[in-house]
């Protein structure tokens, strides 16, 4: 769409290219969110699982820059992460999460163009490991009412269980990623399904 559009008046979309990313093997397809830098000469765009980078050269249009060669640069999947943007000077570029299923309030992430990210606090949280189809938990503090949360990349709930031992059998799920909540409390965490 054109720039700037019209608030009164119908805008016509232009076909420009086809990106060749989506999923990246979830159900579904497509970009949740994208941004170029305040220069006009650096694009972010973001699925679910990844943020691709591509760099417009000399004399390029906009159009003809998304068909350059791209890379991925440093993510952190998060639950519902839809929203990307450059910081002002394009040092870095921030990410957020959405509320979502997972009911826990969003995370703004923010990574510095050297690569390294810098996360918000996060709370301490059990020892959960998972190996050979099956988690293995180890937390101090668990109650008798405690429950673990499957949520698959989607935000859908898979599984419910009580935690009333010290591990869990995971051998019917399909590959992907998932996450971990451990309620009462806001502890998330990811387990990738190979």
């Amino acid at each position: 769409m054109k720039y700037p559009q019209s608030f009164t008046n119908k805008n016509n979309l232009q076909y420009i290219t086809e990106l060749p990313f989506g999923y990246e093997g979830f159900n579904g397809s497509g970009v949740t969110a994208a941004d170029i830098s305040s220069d006009g000469q650096e694009i972010l765009i973001k699925n679910y699982s990844k943020v691709y980078y591509f760099k417009k050269h000399i004399n390029q249009t906009l159009e003809q820059s998304l068909k350059n060669d791209t890379q991925t640069v440093n993510y952190i999947i998060e639950p519902q992460g839809e929203a990307i943007t450059w910081e002002t000077q394009a040092r870095g570029y921030y990410t957020l999460s959405e509320v979502g299923p997972f009911n826990i309030p969003p995370h703004l992430y923010y990574y510095q163009r050297s690569g390294t990210s810098v996360k918000k606090k996060l709370k301490k949280n059990p020892e959960i490991k998972y190996f050979d189809n099956t988690l293995f938990i180890e937390y101090d503090e668990i109650l008798n009412n405690s429950k673990l949360l499957l949520y698959n990349i989607s935000g859908n709930l898979i599984l419910m269980e009580d935690i009333h031992k010290d591990n869990i059998k995971l051998e019917n799920l399909s590959k992907g990623i998932y996450f971990i909540k451990i309620i009462p409390g806001n502890i998330i965490i990811k387990i990738m399904k190979d």
